[in-house]
């Protein structure tokens, strides 16, 4: 987990790029997916405050030593449940854009592949982030990333990748109540699932997963 601490007045020159909602009344996103490709010299920048609350919380702190903490939660374990040859590990998928990947080959059943990826130490997010890159194609290929709804027991699509020849960054904005997505032992679990049958010539590519709170501290 890495916390970056943003004082009061000083936010800059933090950006945060555009999101996407998520919407578990219909288990989907709405709308067009936004794609960023958002960077500065020290790598991936999750910047100023973009819930409204934080704002205001901000301007209302007049001290100091007020802060806005963001807090990045990444996977400690994988668990391929289904699929070809893997390579890589737990730790390729913790920084962005570092060069290292968790990559697994499709394979020939339904599903194509399984993978799970475990965030612990979950108390509340806002955000999630992943760079992932789908080697495959638009015919009969779906891939979707999914989280699992302790509530209710099943797994729900966050949004289907789309076919790319290169990583697609998405942050994706969780309003209101989250704790369905958070079990007993305070985990967050995510996998990315090959809907159709596989194909061995197709990959994935897991660069980066996150889960993102923030939270006002001093």
């Amino acid at each position: 987990m890495t916390k970056q601490r943003f004082m009061a007045g000083t936010l800059g020159p933090y950006v945060y790029d555009d999101e996407d909602q998520y919407s578990p009344s219909n288990d989907y996103f709405g709308g067009e997916f936004r794609e960023s490709f958002i960077t500065t010299g020290q790598g991936r920048v999750m910047g100023e405050p973009t819930h409204p609350e934080h704002v205001l919380r901000l301007k209302d702190l007049s001290g100091p030593d007020a802060v806005l903490i963001t807090e990045f939660l990444t996977p400690t374990s994988i668990n391929k449940v289904t699929g070809g040859t893997a390579t890589g590990t737990v730790t390729d998928v913790q920084t962005w854009n570092d060069g290292s990947f968790y990559t697994v080959r499709e394979a020939t059943g339904t599903p194509g592949f399984d993978i799970r990826f475990t965030i612990p130490n979950v108390e509340h997010f806002e955000r999630i982030s992943t760079n992932l890159y789908y080697s495959g194609t638009l015919t009969n290929h779906r891939v979707e990333l999914q989280i699992y709804n302790v509530d209710l027991s099943t797994w729900q699509t966050i949004y289907q990748l789309p076919i790319r020849n290169y990583f697609n960054l998405r942050d994706i904005h969780f309003p209101g109540d989250v704790t369905d997505y958070i079990d007993g032992s305070d985990n967050v679990l995510l996998r990315l699932y090959h809907v159709t049958a596989g194909n061995t010539s197709h990959y994935i590519y897991t660069d980066y997963i996150a889960i993102i709170n923030q939270r006002i501290g001093v």
